[in-house]
């Protein structure tokens, strides 16, 4: 699942609320550019971890979407990590 925010794509980190992040943001974060495809359509990315306000703002709304994200951070010690991935032109 993804939140469409502007030209940006916004994804939750929240591996079913497991103490570890999952694989692929694991991966991203040693190496932030990676590529996504919605439809046929891919693209590569930058991908970035929400903070402070920005992540409030997005919280709020992939939550009023999908409310399990709330049970998940619930059930974790870990900060679930929203991470926005921007278009990144080659």
């Amino acid at each position: 699942m993804y939140l469409q925010d502007g030209n940006r794509l916004v994804v939750v980190a929240a591996n079913g609320g497991r103490e570890k992040d999952p694989v692929w943001w694991r991966s991203l974060k040693h190496n932030p550019i990676g590529e996504v495809q919605v439809g046929s359509e891919k693209e590569t990315v930058f991908a970035q971890r929400a903070s402070g306000v920005e992540k409030e703002r997005l919280w709020t709304l992939l939550t009023s979407v999908y409310p399990g994200y709330k049970e998940y951070q619930e059930k974790t010690k870990r900060e679930i990590s929203v991470v926005v991935l921007t278009p990144k032109r080659v």
